[in-house]
C-alpha cells in the first residue's frame, strides 16, 4: 500500500525584523505538492527532486509529486494504482533454479569462471551446495567478483524463483 502526505500548497517562508513585525508575508510555491511512499506508477511527469524536502516519510523513502492544481492531481489520483502488487526476493532457491537464471542472464559461464579462480573451500560451496540462500557468504564473493549489485542479485532471485 501506498500512502500518500497531501500537501497541497507550499509557501516561502515570510521574513521579520528584530521586533518580530512582518516584513515581507509567506509566497505560495506553484503547483500541489504531495508526497509518497513508494513511486506512484504514471506518475513520472509529476516527480520532483526537490534540494531541501519540507516533508517526509519517516524511516523510509519519499517521493515527491507536484501537479499543477489540485484538479490535476485529483484526476491523477482516480485512475492511481496505490495497491501495487508486493515483489517479495525469496531469501532462498536451488542450485539448478539459481543456475539457470545465471544462464538466462547470461552470468553461468562468469561465475563459473569466478568460482574456478576463487579458494578451494568457495569452490567446495558452490559445487556440493543444493540451494543458494540470500545470506550466503559464497554469494558474497561472487557478487563482487563479478560486480553485482544488491538490486541485480534480487533480480536473479526473484527470476530464479519462476524457473
Amino acid at each position: 500500500m501506498i500512502d500518500l502526505d497531501i500537501i497541497g500548497t507550499l509557501y516561502t517562508p515570510g521574513t521579520d525584523d528584530e521586533q518580530g513585525n512582518a516584513l515581507s508575508a509567506p509566497v505560495p510555491l506553484p503547483g500541489y505538492h504531495v508526497n509518497a511512499s513508494a513511486v506512484v506508477a504514471g506518475w513520472e511527469s509529476f516527480k520532483v527532486t526537490p534540494t531541501t524536502p519540507r516533508r517526509v516519510f519517516g524511516g523510509h523513502p519519499t517521493h515527491f509529486y507536484t501537479f499543477a492544481s489540485q484538479a490535476e492531481f485529483e484526476a491523477a489520483l482516480a485512475t492511481a494504482d496505490l495497491d501495487p502488487p508486493v515483489v517479495v526476493v525469496p531469501q532462498s532457491v536451488t542450485m539448478r533454479q539459481g543456475c539457470r537464471a545465471l544462464e538466462a542472464a547470461g552470468l553461468l559461464a562468469d561465475v563459473e569462471a569466478a568460482i574456478a579462480a576463487a579458494p578451494r573451500y568457495v569452490q567446495i560451496d558452490w559445487e556440493r551446495a543444493t540451494s543458494i540462500d540470500r545470506a550466503w557468504p559464497t554469494l558474497a564473493v561472487l557478487k563482487d567478483a563479478l560486480g553485482l549489485t544488491d538490486a541485480q542479485i534480487d533480480a536473479l532471485f526473484i527470476e530464479a524463483d519462476t524457473l
